[in-house]
């Protein structure tokens, strides 16, 4: 597993996929956002409980990962700074995915993306 610079997103090597998913500390951070942004001391009881279930609904739709199996990626390298997944087709995997208008894919320190891509390559041959 590696983390992202920002430490928004894990970039994992299951026994059967490579799979992307928002940290803990992301999630946090983030419910904590909309818990404040959404307080004001002349709400009642009910925007509470109204805004607590939004802010467990956001965290548990964020915390679903994104797998995808070994089965269905060519290859995957490192470079021009970047991890590049490509599947069967062609088409390059988890393109135009950010967290706070950073490419999480160029987001991760280069000695820990040639690793991951380095095990990842060995489970993918």
């Amino acid at each position: 597993m590696i983390t992202n610079r920002e430490n928004s997103v894990d970039l994992v090597l299951t026994s059967e996929s490579v799979v992307v998913q928002f940290t803990d500390d992301f999630l946090d951070e983030l419910e904590k956002e909309i818990e404040h942004e959404n307080s004001d001391p002349d709400e009642s009881h009910l925007a509470d409980i109204i805004r607590s279930a939004v802010s467990s609904g956001v965290r548990t739709m964020l915390s679903k990962a994104i797998s995808v199996p070994y089965s269905e990626i060519e290859s995957i390298h490192y470079e021009y700074g970047r991890i590049i997944l490509m599947d069967k087709n062609g088409e390059e995997l988890f393109t135009n995915l950010e967290v706070s208008d950073t490419d999480i894919m160029e987001d991760f320190k280069r000695r820990d993306a040639k690793r991951f891509v380095s095990k990842a390559e060995r489970k993918l041959f």
